[in-house]
């Protein structure tokens, strides 16, 4: 039964790539690259659970029950925002106007450079230590809203000196965190499906080039992906470690059967979790998003991190995972856990309604800059909700219409009637 239900998911998704593949720039939608990344990334862990004897195979019931109903039911809400009857006013932005500001955006992304290249050589313990490391990744997001607010100018013929600079400075400190400081596999993804989406919008005679471009990608970060530890390293801790002796193929091919890690596994944390709720009938009905937005956006150095730790929601299951109970130092659960420990066998509709969001963004993103730069600003986080956990994805709405929208867009959004 285990087995088969392993099967299962691998036919779903296979199913789902393929019918979005066909379509015209299927590969950047969703529901491909969320599948995708559930066979080349989920799936080597998934086999690991069915194979390793630290678990339990009872585990893979609950488990692919939820990895099944979550993909399903995100690709059902993604589908179901796209057939609805869409507004005749949108909301759009006059970026002709905002052209210094992307220019100062870049600037304060590429600030971050210096202050990465300070800790470069410390020790991993002593890095993470140096760095306040939501202040800097938020800051570093300006490099991010700079970079989608260049390729949605540019692709709408702006010609301007500023953006094309500002388009480069912004590229260069995720450049820097993906390759040379930490190995960021979110910074990878963000650099390059921009790239690559802003290649085939400016030049849709390429597609299918591009198209294959991108398979490329996505294979070739799930096989690093499978040697991050021992790239990181190489960056980071071990100066003798060099990142092009790392036998990649090999360390993908092993993480089919056996944890590249010390047994501690993002899905196999998901796997302990989903058990741990489900024998002790304990939901937090969603309340751990709110943690995400705490730990996001609360100061510790301002409140304290005693104060800051007061305003979060705690249980058994989250202060388990806050402690590394079963991580074993890989701190995340992925989104499946998330979901699950929402609401049991009905955390689907947690995918469900980041599908519908993904939908209307989107189909939105065609008629409207603003809704583009927010799908381009969004993008890189949907194999990362799948992988890690679901207030990713809502960080970025969050810095969007928390931050920038009342902060900064306010001055520069309109409302245009659609013909």
């Amino acid at each position: 039964m285990d087995l088969l239900l392993i099967v299962l998911y691998i036919i779903l998704n296979v199913l789902i790539v393929f019918f979005y593949y066909k379509k015209d720039l299927g590969v950047f939608q969703p529901p491909f690259i969320m599948s995708f990344i559930s066979l080349t990334v989920i799936l080597p862990q998934l086999t690991t659970i069915y194979f390793h004897p630290y678990y339990n195979n009872q585990l893979l019931y609950n488990l692919c029950y939820t990895m099944i109903t979550c993909n399903l039911s995100f690709v059902a809400g993604y589908n179901l925002a796209k057939k609805r009857k869409m507004s005749m006013v949108i909301r759009d932005i006059q970026l002709k106007k905002m052209e210094w500001i992307i220019f100062l955006f870049a600037l304060t992304g590429l600030s971050t450079v210096y202050f990465f290249s300070v800790n470069f050589h410390v020790s991993k313990d002593e890095f993470t230590g140096a760095m306040d490391t939501v202040l800097t990744s938020n800051i570093k997001s300006f490099s991010e809203f700079s970079l989608a607010l260049s390729i949605v100018s540019i692709l709408q013929g702006n010609k301007s000196k500023i953006i094309w600079i500002s388009f480069i400075l912004s590229i260069i400190p995720i450049i820097n965190f993906a390759f040379f400081v930490k190995g960021s596999r979110n910074d990878s993804l963000v650099l390059f499906l921009n790239l690559l989406l802003f290649w085939v919008l400016w030049k849709p005679q390429m597609k299918r080039l591009i198209k294959i471009l991108t398979i490329c990608f996505f294979l070739t970060g799930s096989i690093i992906s499978s040697s991050m530890e021992e790239f990181r390293n190489a960056l980071i801790k071990d100066p003798n470690l060099n990142v092009f002796d790392i036998n990649y193929w090999d360390a993908f091919n092993n993480s089919f059967y056996n944890s590249h890690t010390d047994v501690g596994m993002d899905l196999g944390n998901a796997a302990l979790g989903i058990d741990f709720c489900y024998k002790n009938d304990t939901y937090n009905y969603g309340l751990q998003l709110w943690n995400g937005f705490v730990y996001n956006y609360i100061p510790r150095r301002l409140i304290g991190d005693k104060n800051k730790k007061a305003l979060m929601y705690h249980d058994e299951y989250i202060d388990r995972n806050l402690n590394s109970y079963w991580t074993h130092g890989v701190t995340t659960v992925t989104g499946y856990a998330d979901a699950f420990s929402s609401f049991s066998f009905f955390g689907f509709i947690l995918f469900a309604l980041v599908g519908y969001m993904y939908g209307n963004i989107w189909e939105y993103s065609f008629r409207s800059g603003f809704w583009r730069f927010v799908y381009l600003f969004t993008i890189s986080q949907i194999p990362v909700f799948v992988t890690h956990n679901l207030q990713f994805f809502l960080a970025r709405l969050e810095l969007v219409f928390i931050f920038l929208y009342p902060i900064v867009f306010s001055f520069f959004i309109y409302k245009k009637r659609l013909k």
